[in-house]
């Protein structure tokens, strides 16, 4: 895969992202969403698919444990790869919250918590 990054946009096979800063949070997940989706990584960071228990490498190599290693290593390279594309669909200044994580899961909430605007105005503001 060549991903490609521009001042704008971070270019992705599956897509193109606009690269994410304070002020367009609700595009730039849109965009990332559906790379995300492209990869089949989404629901790994919405949390509705659960990690499979690590089997370790099959000993005696029988279908259960071969299909049961072949699940864990593709959830795991799914999360790697949403990992860089979040990381990547980022401007420097939005990257800096999230540089040392290495959990797609944390990364999209730290994210949505500094960049999606509308958590703080006019739906929690009290009359």
């Amino acid at each position: 895969m060549i991903f490609i990054m521009t001042d704008e946009t971070f270019k992705h096979p599956l897509g193109h992202v606009r690269l994410l800063d304070r002020t367009n949070y609700t595009v730039g997940k849109e965009d990332c969403m559906k790379v995300l989706q492209g990869i089949m990584g989404w629901d790994i960071v919405m949390e509705r698919e659960d990690e499979p228990e690590d089997p370790g490498r099959p000993n005696d190599f029988t279908r259960p444990q071969v299909l049961a290693w072949k699940a864990y290593k593709d959830y795991k390279q799914r999360k790697l790869q949403a990992m860089a594309i979040i990381y990547g669909s980022c401007t420097n200044a939005v990257k800096v919250y999230i540089k040392e994580m290495e959990d797609p899961i944390q990364m999209w909430k730290e994210l949505e918590a500094r960049t999606n605007t509308a958590n703080y105005s006019v739906g929690r503001m009290s009359l």
